[in-house]
């Protein structure tokens, strides 16, 4: 809810006393129910610059006519568009988020272990059987196989992720 609205190339917006916004700079807003400077209502989103718990700026309102009070502030959500790198692209230049700096390797092993398996899967009909020697060793080739295709190559396959 507001309580004023100064006319002015830096225009500030003043919330009541028990009332405090919770704008960030960056944020943008809409108004309604404004008496006096009637073409912020339903206007088009302004960006809003925070200064302070009760006070946001909102650009130029130098041209517009004087607030005599009232209104209501809406926050409105702006659409954005986000960019991505293919599929091809990320598998190809992979980007870890490292959780643990004692295993830093871990990431890039288990993205070419998974490629692996996806080979394997396609290759034999099933996933490798536990605790198999024969489908172990053939897993291992395969990953070998796909490590040396792969342009993220990683110095050294290992032979176990526990622990």
């Amino acid at each position: 809810m507001i309580s004023a609205v100064t006319q002015d190339k830096d225009s500030v917006v003043t919330c009541l006393e028990e009332t405090r916004h919770s704008f960030q700079t960056g944020d943008y807003v809409t108004f309604s129910e404004v008496e006096g400077m009637t073409e912020l209502n339903g206007c088009e989103p302004r960006e809003v610059t925070y200064l302070g718990p009760y006070k946001f700026s909102i650009g130029d309102t130098s041209r517009l006519s004087p607030y005599v009070r009232g209104g209501i502030c809406t926050q409105v959500k702006m659409s954005e568009t986000l960019q991505f790198k293919s599929i091809k692209e990320a598998m190809d230049e992979p980007q870890f988020q490292l959780t643990d700096f004692d295993k830093m390797e871990r990431p890039a092993q288990l993205h070419i272990a998974f490629q692996a398996l996806h080979v394997y899967r396609k290759k034999h009909g099933s996933l490798p059987k536990p605790y198999n020697k024969e489908d172990a060793a053939k897993f291992l080739e395969e990953a070998k196989t796909v490590n040396e295709g792969a342009k993220a190559k990683i110095d050294k396959i290992e032979r176990s992720c526990s622990g």
